[in-house]
């Protein structure tokens, strides 16, 4: 997995690939650290990543390092799409239902640090926080309202993003 387009994870790729997914096509990998080179030359490193996305949509470090690219680029419609594709895999990956709406507690031990209900419960709270971006406070709500109902400990910290909505969801 690429270090550099994965702001704050650790420099241990076994790490990186623990939480992102496990092991990719050399040549994905190899694409997507062209990407990370590229970060300040923005269409060419999107012009990578649409290139690992197009050849391999189902890798799930691609469509994070997609995620990730354009969240921290500002581009939140995009990085809103991954994000959704994201959620989706991890859904069928668990046996949930497609609908989110419709998971709930007894589905997985949302409680414990097992990387897959996590990893749900992130893309939950990321499609979220980017709705509330994009202005699309009862929609983001709705998100951040199942990450408080499957995550009561709130270990993933989606009561912040709540307060903000409660608190009439500021600019930033």
């Amino acid at each position: 997995m690429v270090r550099d387009s994965l702001p704050g994870i650790e420099a241990d790729p076994d790490l990186q690939r623990l939480f992102y997914g496990g092991e990719i096509a050399p040549e994905a990998e190899a694409l997507l650290r062209k990407a990370a080179g590229a970060w300040q030359r923005t269409e060419e490193a999107q012009g990578y990543l649409e290139e690992a996305v197009s050849r391999w949509p189902s890798e799930v470090p691609v469509l994070i390092a997609c995620y990730k690219f354009f969240f921290y680029k500002g581009m939140l419609s995009k990085a809103l799409v991954h994000a959704y594709t994201l959620k989706g895999q991890s859904a069928r990956r668990m046996g949930f239902p497609e609908d989110f709406r419709e998971v709930r507690a007894h589905h997985a031990n949302f409680d414990d640090y097992d990387k897959d209900p996590r990893f749900y419960l992130f893309t939950l709270k990321a499609i979220g926080y980017i709705l509330l971006r994009l202005k699309r406070f009862d929609e983001g709500k709705e998100y951040v309202s199942k990450v408080l109902e499957l995550d009561p400990g709130d270990k993933m910290g989606a009561s912040i993003l709540m307060r903000l909505i409660l608190a009439g969801a500021p600019e930033d």
